[in-house]
């Protein structure tokens, strides 16, 4: 609706009444005039536009359903990630300490002449890809766990 409100002060001069000119310009006449319309037909534009906005709304719902959902997977990933890197780091951490005490089995026999150099050279080559393989679990591990933190969830202490 749209109300309107007009006043209007002294007389109205019109070109067919010339010779009474002065007399209606100066006149001490007021006049108010009030309006009111009221659009008849809008009530189908209304109920659209009211439509597209609940349209909206639902798509911006759908739309917060998708990101949370994306969101949710992202930790589930995210988490898997680091508990599979947790379990390569054991995995490798373990596989390193039998390694280096393979090498100092090794280093005892090759003193006492029992195995040959290239022997005890494999050993240490054994002993320095456990500890590569160690260190790259590691890595793998402070990645995970920064992922983690990185779509929001904290992870355990450093090993």
């Amino acid at each position: 609706p749209d109300l309107s409100l007009a006043m209007r002060y002294g007389g109205g001069a019109s070109e067919a009444l010339l010779d009474r000119a002065l007399e209606a310009l100066s006149a001490n006449d007021l006049s108010f005039s009030v309006s009111l319309q009221v659009p008849l037909w809008d009530g189908g534009r209304l109920s659209l536009e009211e439509q597209d906005e609940r349209a909206a709304i639902a798509l911006r719902r759908l739309e917060l359903e998708e990101a949370r959902s994306r969101i949710e997977l992202e930790v589930r990933d995210a988490a898997r990630e680091l508990h599979d890197a947790e379990r390569r780091h054991a995995l490798f951490d373990a596989s390193s300490r039998v390694a280096g005490e393979s090498l100092r089995i090794s280093a005892e026999r090759y003193e006492r002449g029992l195995i040959d150099t290239s022997a005890y050279l494999a050993a240490q080559a054994d002993a320095a890809a456990a500890r590569l393989g160690r260190t790259g679990a590691l890595l793998d591990l402070y990645q995970a766990r920064a992922r983690l933190r990185l779509v929001g969830l904290e992870g355990d202490g450093a090993p």
